[in-house]
């Protein structure tokens, strides 16, 4: 776990990975930074999911596509 929070991308695809590989995983560890980047919107979020409950809505889908 150490390693991916180092971002280093041996941590998923192994030491012998070719180089093409570890870049582009390389490029996917922005994940790691949501916390800090969404910490300033706490109050917009809440807000909105209040919202969304006074409108009486009851379910939400979450559609996503991924490399894995």
């Amino acid at each position: 776990m150490r390693d991916i929070w180092r971002r280093d991308p041996t941590a998923i695809a192994g030491p012998d990975a070719p180089a093409v590989e570890l870049s582009a995983i390389s490029d996917r560890f922005g994940w790691l930074d949501a916390p800090t980047h969404l910490a300033g919107h706490i109050d917009a979020a809440v807000k909105f999911a209040e919202g969304v409950k006074e409108d009486g809505i009851t379910d939400v889908f979450l559609l996503g596509m991924g490399g894995s």
